[in-house]
């Protein structure tokens, strides 16, 4: 049976990737979404090099999820340019949540950004894993209609002439800053997942991709 004692909303980094989990989650449930994270990025970097070779480096990624069970739903992976903003790149991808109606996910990510603000281990992990500054993922999960996992993955790619530390809370006045967002949607068909689960776990173990749980206040 499901442990349903930490059903709270959450969040957590891996590597240079946001998790954010709206409330409702058991702690098996976000625990499967970290393997399945962590297993994706360490299969597509064998592959392809993510500085270089973003669109192949995503299409495996994606595949990766896709062979753990997580199904690809609604479009296609799609690619969003953000040209010339302004402000921070964490109250852009607020403000689109918001406008999409997502008030559940948007409180989740508000506090996941200040808990990671304030996490200077987290921190470092998130901004150092990155292939190259201002590479990182913003996984937003929650349930669909059907109670199904329902996960985004938002890969993000920002490029300036300089590039600050701490990149996502740094407020962008240049009109030289440019965001690349792809992303795609995927739903966990469970049934495929518990017959990949011995290998998932198997494989996890030989994955050196750091976590950490960011503390929500």
């Amino acid at each position: 049976m499901e442990e349903l004692d930490n059903q709270e909303p959450g969040a957590a980094i891996v590597g240079n990737g946001l998790i954010t989990y709206v409330a409702g989650l058991s702690r098996e449930e976000k625990r499967d979404v970290r393997y399945s994270l962590r297993l994706a990025h360490w299969a597509a970097d064998r592959k392809y090099d993510y500085a270089t070779e973003l669109d192949d480096w995503f299409l495996y990624f994606a595949a990766t999820l896709k062979f753990l069970g997580w199904v690809p739903s609604g479009d296609a992976i799609t690619e969003i340019h953000h040209p010339n903003f302004y402000g921070t790149v964490a109250q852009v991808y607020l403000t689109s949540l918001i406008a999409g109606g997502n008030a559940a996910q948007a409180n989740v990510t508000r506090a996941a950004f200040d808990a990671l603000s304030a996490d200077k281990s987290a921190s470092k992990v998130f901004y150092s894993t990155s292939s190259q500054a201002g590479d990182f993922q913003i996984l937003p999960v929650e349930r669909d209609s059907q109670r199904r996992l329902k996960m985004t993955v938002n890969n993000f790619r920002l490029r300036s002439r300089s590039m600050p530390e701490e990149f996502l809370f740094f407020k962008w006045t240049e009109q030289t800053t440019k965001l690349l967002q792809h992303y795609g949607r995927f739903l966990l068909d469970r049934s495929v997942f518990e017959q990949n689960r011995a290998f998932l776990e198997r494989r996890i173990k030989e994955i050196a991709i750091s976590e950490f749980e960011l503390n929500l206040q």
